[in-house]
């Protein structure tokens, strides 16, 4: 969140899995409490449609919203747009429609962790794809496994993993993982990494990580 709203250059954002929007509308609310002249489109691109709808209703007030991710933003104003997943669900369904080099942040929040490990690198791929290589940076957040933090979440994790595998429902489908070493995988360079604790249930940890696209060789 602090790489989203720190850096004033940056103009296009994807947010894959982006939900009902919340993490660009504090984004765009920070850029307004504060008076920051910046210039943001927001793309959004979601499975559900339900998902979608909330997202353009949530930034409504922030912004004219425009119908596609490449219309031209009028300068010191916030803009987005929502894009539906056909139902297969498969990232790289999106290359074709996604403007290559084109976005300054791709971001996925609590996305990954429900995906098989085909449709994590499909991700990644999709990321590269659509990243500018010069100052192009990808965000993801995501649960990890806490066993070596605290008690409290070597309990959580223990019963978390377990409860997946038995009723996957009960945890909604997503598992602790650590997206790092899918990152060191296909070569992306990561800049920073960091853990935050729960404040409180249900008590797992988390990772946040900043890394920038593969060298192209």
């Amino acid at each position: 969140n602090a790489d989203a709203h720190e850096d004033t250059s940056v103009q296009r954002v994807l947010d894959y899995g982006c939900g009902q929007g919340k993490l660009a509308e504090h984004v765009f609310g920070f850029h307004a409490m504060n008076n920051r002249d910046c210039n943001i489109h927001w793309h959004g691109v979601d499975q559900s449609p339900e998902m979608i709808t909330k997202f353009q209703q949530r930034l409504e007030r922030f912004h004219t919203r425009s119908k596609s991710p490449s219309n031209t933003v009028p300068a010191n104003a916030h803009s987005s747009s929502s894009q539906l997943m056909q139902n297969t669900g498969d990232p790289l369904q999106l290359i074709q429609s996604t403007p290559a080099k084109y976005y300054h942040r791709f971001i996925s929040t609590y996305c990954l962790d429900l995906m098989s490990e085909q449709d994590i690198y499909a991700v990644l791929s999709l990321a590269e794809h659509c990243l500018n290589p010069v100052d192009g940076k990808l965000l993801l957040a995501g649960i990890t496994y806490g066993y070596r933090d605290s008690f409290r979440t070597f309990w959580m994790t223990l019963a978390w993993e377990i409860m997946y595998r038995i009723r996957p429902r009960v945890v909604g489908g997503c598992r602790p993982q650590c997206l790092s070493q899918y990152l060191k995988e296909r070569g992306w360079m990561i800049e920073k990494e960091e853990r935050t604790m729960p404040v409180g249930f249900p008590w797992m940890v988390s990772e946040v990580i900043c890394a920038r696209p593969p060298l192209v060789s």
